[in-house]
């Protein structure tokens, strides 16, 4: 059945590999949280936390801390590059902890994630109602309708993340918003390091990997590369080098190693982003060409 997962994938641009991250990477994840919950939770409709802690001096005081599902919706805003993982690390959860869920992923590669989900609701493992998905460019007046016992899980851009934690339902009601986006990575290589040693090989290596697995479509993907300014040529050079051998084309054959962005919009993204960075940086390469 994940066969087919792999081949729907391609039309994000993923190849095989990173089709495995999004795809092995999310059913593990779930099966991961949802293994951790069976040794570490009982089967009661609630989980004492903690120990008993003692109020008042002769301990006519008590206080626990006891959770409990909350009486609301959890509402998943999830990004494009990881449809599977993205999904699914939500959902667990959401669906451990008594809610149920509203998908609502990104629109490019929404049609992954739906036949994931799809395949979910066939199973009958979960109660009927416990979730549902919503495949719409934008989440219309879904936030209008939320309370305080609702919640809102969103992953993307920063911009787009505010705006939707700026919501006046959400900021009148007290609406539990978490926004992840955005993070801040790079790659450092250190000074006592020489291009005869295994660790710059390894540097090379990885920051390669970081620009082409998925074609740097993570939220963990590096936006820097620090280097020693005396190693300035020699990283160029073996970067250079080691680029020009990714094989780049169509996502479904085997000797591809990087494919196609995932939408003609990223598409636009990245020239406007190119372009920015044009104006304030150096080119060092550009198809191979120094």
């Amino acid at each position: 059945r994940k066969e087919k997962y792999y081949e729907i994938s391609t039309h994000t641009g993923a190849t095989r590999a990173d089709s495995w991250i999004d795809i092995e990477g999310g059913i593990l994840t779930a099966f991961g949280i949802s293994s951790k919950s069976r040794r570490e939770l009982s089967d009661l409709p609630w989980h004492v936390e903690g120990d008993t802690e003692r109020l008042s001096r002769k301990g006519s005081f008590m206080g626990q801390h006891i959770c409990v599902p909350k009486q609301g919706v959890a509402v998943h805003i999830n990004a494009f590059n990881f449809p599977v993982w993205g999904m699914l690390e939500k959902l667990a959860p959401a669906i451990i902890s008594g809610m149920p869920v509203i998908v609502k992923p990104a629109p490019t590669g929404s049609y992954l994630a739906w036949e994931v989900f799809k395949d979910i609701i066939e199973s009958e493992i979960l109660p009927e109602g416990t979730v549902q998905f919503i495949a719409a460019d934008k989440p219309g007046d879904l936030l209008d309708h939320l309370i305080s016992q609702d919640s809102v899980a969103f992953t993307g851009s920063a911009l787009t993340g505010k705006k939707l934690k700026a919501h006046p339902n959400i900021i009148a009601n007290n609406v539990p918003f978490n926004l992840e986006a955005d993070s801040l990575n790079c790659s450092i290589l250190g000074e006592d390091v020489t291009p005869d040693m295994e660790e710059f090989d390894l540097f090379v290596k990885e920051v390669a990997r970081e620009m082409t697995v998925k074609t740097g479509q993570k939220c963990t993907a590096i936006r820097r590369t620090i280097v020693p300014e005396h190693l300035e040529d020699e990283v160029i050079e073996a970067l250079k080098t080691r680029l020009e051998k990714t094989t780049i084309g169509d996502p479904g054959q085997k000797e591809t190693r990087m494919g196609p962005l995932a939408s003609s919009l990223q598409a636009e993204r990245f020239e406007e982003q190119l372009q920015q960075l044009s104006e304030i940086t150096d080119t060092v390469y550009m198809s191979g060409d120094a």
